[in-house]
């Protein structure tokens, strides 16, 4: 009876937790589809940008673009071609376990007439949140497109905006099997809260608080650091060094007669 019972509350608190995570899955992926709400669109009615952003997706055993990659690519050059972007900024990995993914881009561009000059690589791209951070602080992009397919749009548009990115997101095309879909859509879901919890952090109340925690706890340290040090000497063989350690024990014992008794190793 009693395994059974506890049987029982194991099942109970099993569904508990998946139905918590369930919700927090939900909530997340609802804030971000109204974080973005009124900045996503097709290439057709996209507003004129200085720079469309290409984040890296796989690249196939021969080093081309897969679909997800090429579909991105396509949407930025049709961006390109009727002048709404002046430049492209490919983003990824560039030592990916799929392979080069920027070189895969570039190459892709260049095979289809774009100018090299007009193509920007950041090659450290490693996440959506990385791509859109480093193309705020390391390129100086203050308004930007975004290429990526509907279901990673929302998260994308998000956190290039909550990058300090005046982004807007246009959807990419993908000729991709079902199965492909179904596991990006799956992946997407999950990868909601995280995003969600990076755009609070990202907050100036949040980030001024987190500041001045830090510096806080550093202070602190320190302080107590100082004070360990001054009334234990023998620390200060760890901190200072050992020959000022032992500087510091003689001068003690000259200057108070009981310092050697005072301050004794214990």
């Amino acid at each position: 009876m009693q395994l059974i019972t506890d049987r029982k509350t194991v099942l109970r608190m099993g569904v508990g937790l998946v139905a918590s995570a369930a919700v927090v899955v939900a909530g997340a992926n609802v804030r971000l589809w109204l974080v973005s709400a009124g900045y996503r669109s097709m290439a057709a009615a996209a507003p004129s940008a200085p720079v469309v952003i290409v984040p890296g997706a796989k690249v196939g055993p021969d080093g081309a673009p897969m679909a997800y990659m090429r579909g991105r690519l396509d949407v930025a050059i049709e961006l390109l071609r009727a002048g709404k972007v002046r430049e492209i900024l490919v983003s990824g990995d560039a030592a990916g376990t799929s392979g080069d993914e920027i070189a895969s881009m570039t190459k892709y561009l260049a095979d289809h007439g774009i100018d090299p000059a007009v193509v920007r690589c950041d090659g450290a791209g490693l996440s959506t949140r990385a791509t859109c951070e480093r193309a705020k602080n390391l390129f100086g992009v203050d308004r930007a497109i975004i290429v990526t397919q509907y279901q990673h749009l929302p998260r994308a548009v998000a956190l290039c905006r909550g990058a300090g990115i005046d982004g807007h997101g246009v959807t990419a095309y993908c000729e991709c099997r079902r199965k492909t879909l179904v596991r990006n859509t799956i992946r997407e879901w999950l990868a909601a809260p995280k995003a969600v919890a990076a755009l609070i952090r990202a907050l100036p109340g949040v980030r001024q608080r987190r500041i001045h925690r830090i510096y806080r706890t550093a202070r602190i340290r320190d302080r107590w650091r100082s004070h360990r040090i001054r009334t234990r000497p023998w620390i200060g063989d760890r901190w200072l060094g050992c020959r000022a350690g032992v500087r510091w024990w003689y001068r003690l014992g000259v200057r108070n007669g009981a310092g050697h008794r005072r301050y004794r190793i214990r």
